[in-house]
């Protein structure tokens, strides 16, 4: 959920899904679909009660387990029945670390390659660093009654390789303060309340032909704690991060 100037428009909620789909397509990445609609700050005090639990004392939560999560599709089709290659593809749009020069205080923000320099909000456009107010030291007033509010849902298809880790690529772009010094420029600001939804798709089958027995054995180390598996040694996890709801196991 985002925080957009006071005179935005629903003609707004198309620059603000442009500016996440900016803002997220790096190396291996595919986005299935980003939306953008109106949120009330009802809305926003029950995504903040579902991100930092209930009032009331609960059981700590299991400690994540040492396994990729279940598979929920085996692979992607095509028309034909056949199987849907999807290509890795390397896209420049890393992140760096800028401080404003002329204002009264340093403000930090980051620059994504991806995002334009300027976007046009409210019927002004807004892009310029060294225009942010003092007040972005601290966070956005999404609690307040005149608050415009947006909820905005990400969808992408995530291709970790050993080139380039998309899957923490993309939990590090989307983390609160992250995301935050990277719109603010723009007027935009975050509400810290991101959650995600890690699910995987596709797990490639082992070589072919099949190995012998002590495969596993003979080409990774043993854990004493955990006997390893054939899938561990083989398989390479393409996964769909909707940009909602927290779940548990996120190791792979």
């Amino acid at each position: 959920m985002v925080h957009l100037p006071k005179d935005s428009t629903d003609a707004d909620l198309l620059t603000i899904v442009q500016m996440f789909q900016d803002y997220v397509n790096a190396s291996n990445v595919t986005i299935i679909n980003v939306t953008a609609s109106h949120a009330t700050v009802t809305d926003w005090l029950e995504q903040r009660q579902a991100y930092f639990g209930t009032l009331h004392p609960q059981a700590p939560p299991p400690p994540p387990l040492d396994e990729n999560p279940p598979v929920e599709r085996p692979f992607f089709f095509n028309e034909d029945g056949t199987r849907a290659e999807i290509p890795q593809l390397t896209r420049a749009n890393g992140l760096t670390e800028h401080f404003t020069e002329t204002t009264a205080y340093r403000l930090r923000y980051i620059l994504a390659q991806g995002l334009a320099e300027r976007y046009e909000l409210a019927g002004k456009l807004r892009g310029d660093p060294e225009e942010m107010p003092k007040a972005y030291f601290a966070r956005a007033a999404c609690g307040d009654e005149d608050a415009m509010l947006v909820k905005v849902h990400v969808r992408v298809l995530l291709q970790p390789h050993e080139g380039f880790d998309s899957r923490t690529d993309f939990f590090a772009r989307m983390y609160g303060v992250t995301l935050d010094a990277a719109l603010k420029r723009f007027d935009v600001r975050t509400c810290h309340t991101e959650t995600t939804e890690n699910i995987r798709l596709e797990c490639d089958p082992a070589p072919s032909p099949p190995p012998p027995d002590d495969w596993v054995s003979q080409n990774i180390t043993p854990n004493p704690t955990r006997a390893p598996t054939r899938a561990h040694a083989s398989c390479a996890a393409r996964r769909l991060c909707r940009h909602r709801r927290p779940s548990w196991p996120l190791r792979s």
